[in-house]
């Protein structure tokens, strides 16, 4: 009977292959990973400017509340997409020219 050419090669094909697919498969895991840390980071980034703002708009509305004469205002909270962020005011002492110091704190 004939049995046909043998080919000696053949077990260096296939491992090539696979190491080659198992390197292809780590560099994808690796880029998935960083592009889900990458949209983390910027999840927070926004957060932290969404605080930023927040706490500036009751700086200001702490401001013209004082200018009234009605006194500071206290703690206030707001949701913004989904997610609730709480400011209080508390004073500082005084400032400069003998003014007073409010605090704005912000927390989400």
């Amino acid at each position: 009977m004939f049995k046909g050419i043998q080919r000696p090669e053949g077990g260096v094909v296939l491992i090539s292959v696979l190491v080659i697919s198992i390197v292809m498969m780590v560099f994808a895991i690796s880029v998935l990973s960083l592009n889900v840390s990458q949209v983390t980071v910027g999840q927070h980034q926004v957060e932290r400017i969404k605080a930023d703002q927040y706490a500036k708009g009751i700086f200001w509305l702490n401001y013209t509340s004082l200018l009234n004469g009605t006194g500071p205002i206290g703690a206030q909270s707001e949701p913004l997409d989904n997610k609730t962020y709480s400011a209080s005011v508390s004073a500082m002492g005084n400032g400069i020219y003998n003014t007073q110091r409010y605090d704005v704190t912000v927390s989400y």
